[in-house]
């Protein structure tokens, strides 16, 4: 989901020497086609889209996808084209800036040697399954914030206008009409009409549950599928990280331990930071909300198995 944390978990994941990051491929490429949450009776329609559509993921080099800052040195990296690397990366956001275009001469994944694809997404949550059943080697994080901490981070960041969006995510109901079109939805008493009666916080409220809910029961049989906590990562997240570093096969390094502790140990208060006081960040939402609004999103988010986190 977005404003759950992925960005730092993805740059986590990035610091390590041996992996490949591309930041949110699928909000540059959109996959139109299969439903916004599948249901796993439905993959043979689509799986070989799904493949082809991830192969063509891998040749994006453009900067907002590869070039997310910071840069980290790589394995497969020399000094020289790591330096170049940073160049490119600099010098496309300031052609970028003056909508100048620019061949910023990054190589893609598809180009290198020696390194793990890692993707990191806010697009693709309900169709987690999809793409794990067209890669059965690969391993899916699905990464779960407290109900609230989602809403106000969102909140927060539409009163500020840092998203661009001319309608709010409780007003957007394109969007609800085709979450509410998925066999996890049927599992609840709501619709479109009843979803437009409620506060907004209620409509993100369930837009929070039936998501989460879709991946966490549609990948329940995958056993490369795993399911973790932001507020767990937040409390120990040397421990956090390096049992799922375990789990992907990653070796523990010391550029990915130095990462970790400059980004929880100094405080940045811009929006987008990845350098926050992981503690506070996880319990912001305690003080941005009011008793009666954390009332009413945990009646409705706690439903499902995704209240068993909590």
């Amino acid at each position: 989901m977005p404003r759950s944390g992925s960005t730092w978990l993805g740059k986590i994941f990035d610091s390590h020497p041996e992996t490949f990051y591309l930041h949110e491929p699928d909000s540059e490429v959109s996959f139109s086609g299969p439903p916004i949450l599948i249901s796993n009776d439905q993959f043979s329609i689509y799986i070989n889209s799904a493949t082809e559509y991830v192969y063509k993921l891998t040749e994006i080099n453009s900067v907002n996808v590869i070039g997310k800052q910071p840069i980290f040195k790589k394995d497969y990296f020399s000094c020289y084209e790591y330096f170049l690397s940073k160049q490119n990366v600099l010098l496309s956001k300031i052609f970028n800036k003056f909508n100048i275009p620019i061949n910023n001469g990054s190589k893609s994944f598809s180009e290198q040697k020696n390194c793990r694809l890692l993707w990191k997404s806010i697009e693709s949550l309900g169709r987690l399954n999809l793409f794990s059943a067209s890669f059965k080697e690969c391993h899916c994080i699905h990464l779960v914030r407290h109900p609230c901490g989602y809403i106000s981070s969102l909140l927060r960041g539409e009163k500020n206008n840092m998203f661009g969006d001319s309608i709010s995510a409780a007003d957007d109901y394109n969007m609800f009409e085709l979450i509410l079109n998925s066999n996890t939805a049927e599992m609840f008493d709501i619709s479109l009409d009843k979803l437009k009666s409620l506060d907004p916080i209620e409509r993100l409220a369930w837009k929070w549950l039936i998501t989460n809910e879709h991946a966490l029961l549609s990948n329940s049989c995958n056993s490369n599928y795993i399911n973790l906590k932001y507020e767990d990562v937040c409390e120990n997240p040397i421990s956090e990280i390096k049992n799922i570093f375990n789990k992907v096969s990653l070796t523990w390094n010391t550029q990915t331990n130095n990462f970790i502790d400059k980004s929880t140990h100094s405080s940045n208060q811009n929006y987008y930071s990845l350098y926050k006081e992981p503690k506070i960040a996880a319990t912001s939402w305690k003080k941005y909300l009011e008793s009666d609004q954390i009332r009413k999103i945990e009646k409705i988010a706690f439903q499902g198995k995704c209240a068993d986190l909590y």
